[in-house]
C-alpha cells in the first residue's frame, strides 16, 4: 500500500511539474493546464501545489471548476482514483487533459467565483 501511494505521487508531480519560472502571483503555483470539458477548451489552474480543496480556477474567466472526482491514467495503463465524492451524480461535466503522457479526467460543476 505505501508503494501505491508513493506511486500515486511520483504521478501527480509528473503531471503537473512545471519549469523553474518567476511566478508574481506566489510560490509553488502550478502551470496552466488546458482541458476539455464536453467538447470545449478551458484553461484551468489548481492553484498552489497545497492546494488540497477540489477547487479549480479557470483561468480569464470569473468561474471556477469543482471537482467531485479526479482520475489519472498513466503512460503505462495504470489507473489511480485521487478522489470520487460524489459518484453517480447527475449532470457533472467531464473535462479531460494530457501532459507528459498522463491523462487527468476531472468530473464536476462550473461555477461563478464569488
Amino acid at each position: 500500500m505505501r508503494t501505491l501511494a508513493l506511486l500515486f505521487v511520483l504521478a501527480l508531480a509528473l503531471v503537473f511539474t512545471s519549469a523553474a519560472t518567476a511566478d508574481p502571483s506566489g510560490p509553488n503555483v502550478q502551470d496552466n493546464l488546458t482541458f476539455t470539458c464536453d467538447g470545449q477548451q478551458v484553461v484551468m489552474n489548481g492553484g498552489t501545489l497545497t492546494n488540497r480543496s477540489h477547487q479549480v480556477f479557470v483561468v480569464g474567466a470569473p468561474f471556477i471548476f469543482v471537482a467531485q472526482s479526479a482520475v489519472v491514467l498513466t503512460p503505462d495503463g495504470e489507473t489511480f482514483v485521487f478522489f470520487d465524492t460524489a459518484p453517480g451524480i447527475q449532470g457533472a461535466i467531464t473535462c479531460v487533459a494530457t501532459a507528459n503522457g498522463f491523462t487527468l479526467t476531472v468530473r464536476g460543476f462550473f461555477t461563478p467565483a464569488t
